[in-house]
């Protein structure tokens, strides 16, 4: 008779047995969604534009990537005469000054006056079906977390990799980090396509990590927009693209 496997059950018992201290994601070896949010919602931020009167003109997120250097997507920042970033109940900090661009992946470097704790970059490609966890500001909701999984591998027509994900995300989601379980940022969230269900993109850190060394930045590309249109074509030899 075929022996079933068993599953988490053996850990759990031991755990109870002897009085270790086990959580659910330890036994389902699932993400540690509450212990990522406490270690890495800190060094998320709410990314404000400004026009030349004052007046808030666009919503989205960022996270420190240096002591005083934040990240977010370019489409959040371009159009805005003023920008500031926002934590809490805290005063608001003005940005000093947009270090570096890369339009073609729509990010922005911010250089603040109030430092933070970096997250680390993880610049390799994450597995089809790895679990995620993106935290950020949808609708002005500060630090939302989504769980969910990397569904796809994608490239737009330039080849850029793109990450599909399932967390959800929505507009004010924009530059948000996209997580593993192990604290890594894998991406940015970036936009979604409003017809279909939990079809949701990512910028890879990747392109974050060139840009911060000099090597990236600067292309005509037009941003990625958040509730863009997009079409999903795949060709015969099961290349798929975004366009």
């Amino acid at each position: 008779m075929p022996r079933l496997p068993l599953g988490p059950f053996p850990l759990l018992v031991l755990c109870l047995l002897t009085g270790l201290h086990c959580s659910l994601a330890d036994v389902a070896h699932g993400i540690d969604a509450q212990g990522l949010f406490q270690r890495s919602g800190p060094s998320v931020v709410v990314v404000v534009g400004k026009d030349a009167s004052g007046r808030d003109i666009s919503l989205g997120s960022g996270f420190y990537v240096q002591d005083t250097l934040v990240v977010t997507n370019n489409h959040v920042v371009e159009r805005a005469s003023k920008v500031e970033i926002r934590q809490g109940q805290d005063a608001p900090v003005p940005v000093k000054r947009i270090r570096a661009r890369d339009k073609d992946n729509d990010l922005a470097l911010l250089e603040v006056g109030k430092p933070g704790a970096p997250l680390p970059l993880k610049t390799g490609h994450p597995s089809v079906g790895e679990e995620v966890l993106a935290i950020g500001n949808p609708k002005g909701l500060e630090r939302t977390i989504s769980p969910g999984i990397v569904s796809g591998l994608r490239k737009d027509p330039q080849q850029r990799i793109r990450y599909q994900i399932t967390a959800p995300i929505s507009p004010g989601s924009s530059g948000g980090p996209i997580l593993d379980a192990g604290g890594n940022v894998i991406g940015l969230a970036t936009f979604f396509v409003m017809e279909g269900q939990n079809l949701n993109f990512a910028v890879p850190s990747l392109y974050v990590e060139q840009l911060m060394s000099g090597r990236g930045g600067g292309g005509s590309a037009s941003p990625s927009k958040p509730a863009k249109r997009i079409e999903v074509r795949e060709d015969p030899s099961g290349v798929i693209t975004i366009k």
